[in-house]
């Protein structure tokens, strides 16, 4: 099924029992808040394996060698070619085998692409313009990929650092006429 091809709505009721990846293209499309053109379907120019492959994609000009126009047509993409493969994969504690109370926790690249769709048309509900910048102060987590991404697909993203004094962060958000914060709620 190609990009164009891709239904822009639908019901939980009607998804049933199709993949999570046949899903995702029905609760959240890119075109219902993206305000460039549809996404392309994903075509992998060719595969790297050898280090003569490598030394071919470098030699290739950088408009040919990446399609896509945005990180959320990036996402798309992989959603796409990946649908429900793992794309994120967040370990809680610093340990190499994780304990059973706090197993990984795992994102599929059709998961990531919803959340980031339901992060963006969240922050459109909010007003966010495509023009306007929403603010971003999370630690390292998970969730730092839905502001992130979600906000970059709706406006513009200013990722800023937890350890900034407060005065730092009010300076910072004001230069960048922040409509929108998002933190982490302490």
């Amino acid at each position: 099924m190609s990009a164009d091809q891709l239904p822009t709505q639908s019901t939980p009721e009607a998804a049933g029992t199709e993949s999570l990846a046949a899903q995702f293209v029905k609760f959240a499309p890119c075109v219902q808040f993206a305000p460039c053109a549809p996404c392309a379907p994903f075509v992998p120019l060719r595969h790297v394996q050898t280090p003569a492959d490598v030394r071919a994609l470098a030699l290739t000009p950088l408009d040919q060698a990446i399609q896509p126009r945005s990180t959320c047509e990036l996402i798309r993409n992989a959603a796409l070619a990946f649908g429900d493969k793992t794309a994120l994969t967040f370990l809680p504690t610093p340990e190499p085998d994780p304990r059973p109370d706090a197993p990984a926790i795992c994102w599929s690249y059709a998961q990531l692409l919803a959340r980031v769709h339901q992060t963006a048309n969240a922050l459109f509900k909010l007003g966010l313009r495509h023009d306007e910048a929403v603010a971003v102060l999370l630690p390292a987590c998970l969730e730092y990929h839905l502001p992130l991404w979600g906000g970059a697909a709706a406006g513009i993203v200013q990722p800023l650092n937890p350890l900034l004094s407060d005065d730092k962060l009010v300076s910072l958000m004001n230069a960048a006429q922040a409509r929108v914060l998002i933190a982490r709620a302490t």
